[in-house]
C-alpha cells in the first residue's frame, strides 16, 4: 500500500520580506527623532532663545521708543522686533537638523537603517520630511509666541502725534 501526501499550495504566498514604504519610513524617522533626548533639548534651547531674546530685544525697544523721534514712533513695527531675536534661534535648528540627519552614523545604527531602506533616496527625503515638519510647527509656536509677548509690552500710541 503506498500513501500518497497531498500538498496543496495556497493561492498566493505571502512575501518573507516586504519593501518599506516611504509612509513607513518616514513614521520610522518620526520615531528616532521623538525618542531622542537630543531633539527635546536643541528644541527647549530654540523656544528660550526665540522667545527670550525677541522678549528681551523688544523690551529694549520699547524703552528706546519713549524717547525716539515722532518719525520712528510711526515706524513701529511690532512683527520686526519680535522676529529679531528668531535670528539667533535659527542656529539651533541648525544644529538640529545635524542632530536628526547624522544621528545615526555615532552610535553605528546607519547599518540597520540602510539594511531596512535599501534605497537611500527614500531614507533621506523621510528624513527631510520629519525635519521640515517638526522646524515648521515649533517655529509657528515659537513666532506667535514672541510676537504676542512683543505686542503686549508694546508702547502705547503717543496722542501728541496725531
Amino acid at each position: 500500500m503506498t500513501a500518497t501526501l497531498a500538498t496543496t499550495e495556497p493561492a498566493s504566498v505571502a512575501p518573507a520580506y516586504r519593501a518599506a514604504g516611504f509612509a513607513d519610513v518616514v513614521r520610522s524617522e518620526w520615531t528616532k527623532a521623538r525618542t531622542g533626548p537630543s531633539t527635546m533639548w536643541t528644541l527647549i534651547a530654540t523656544a528660550v532663545i526665540g522667545i527670550g531674546l525677541g522678549a528681551l530685544i523688544s523690551a529694549v525697544a520699547a524703552n528706546h521708543h519713549a524717547k525716539s523721534s515722532p518719525s520712528s514712533k510711526l515706524t513701529w513695527d511690532p512683527t520686526a522686533v519680535s522676529g529679531s531675536g528668531f535670528a539667533i534661534a535659527q542656529l539651533t535648528i541648525g544644529v538640529l537638523g545635524v542632530l536628526l540627519i547624522t544621528s545615526e552614523h555615532s552610535t553605528g545604527a546607519i547599518g540597520s537603517s540602510l539594511a531596512a531602506v535599501p534605497r537611500r533616496g527614500r531614507l533621506l527625503g523621510a528624513k527631510a520630511v520629519v525635519l521640515a515638519a517638526l522646524i515648521f510647527v515649533v517655529t509657528e509656536l515659537i513666532t506667535f509666541a514672541s510676537f504676542f509677548i512683543v505686542s503686549l509690552g508694546r508702547p502705547t500710541k503717543d496722542v501728541s502725534l496725531y
